[in-house]
């Protein structure tokens, strides 16, 4: 069961316009609960290609490493350099993760002890939103602890 005032916040970041609106919302939260935040950013998977050719699979484990430590820096330093700067009364965490996104913040949340996720909707509705999904609503779905969605 989850507390409130909550005491770790973790909150999902594509650094869209929509998801840097519920890290303010988050930051608020969290400065008057004197709570913890998580900054999350979810990259997708990279999709690998198996070939027969063992010289090849080589090649593309390498790539595939090298492909996911860029990604992981060039979003460590958005994080560091657009986010960042809202946490100057927080104490803060960082994290980047690989995976499906709403399965992998309701992992995170679980695994680091947070007891709310503040995460933003896009929004998307019709056509987008039955081919696309909607990460919010399967976060709410999966998560163990309350989800704040901010529109």
């Amino acid at each position: 069961m989850s507390q409130f005032p909550p005491t770790r916040i973790l909150v999902p970041s594509d650094f869209s316009q929509r998801s840097v609106e519920s890290v303010e919302y988050a930051t608020n939260l969290a400065v008057s609960a004197g709570a913890k935040i998580l900054v999350l950013h979810v990259a997708p998977d990279v999709p690998t290609i198996v070939s027969p050719l063992p010289e090849s699979s080589a090649m593309q484990a390498w790539a595939f490493t090298e492909n996911l430590r860029a990604r992981r820096e060039a979003s460590e330093r958005r994080m560091n350099e657009e986010l960042a700067p809202y946490f100057a009364d927080v104490e803060l965490e960082l994290l980047f993760e690989e995976g499906e996104p709403a399965r992998t913040i309701s992992d995170a949340a679980e695994s680091h002890g947070c007891d709310l996720i503040v995460m933003s909707s896009h929004g998307r509705t019709g056509l987008k939103r039955a081919l696309l999904g909607s990460v919010a609503e399967r976060t709410v779905r999966l998560a163990k602890c309350p989800v704040m969605i901010v529109r």
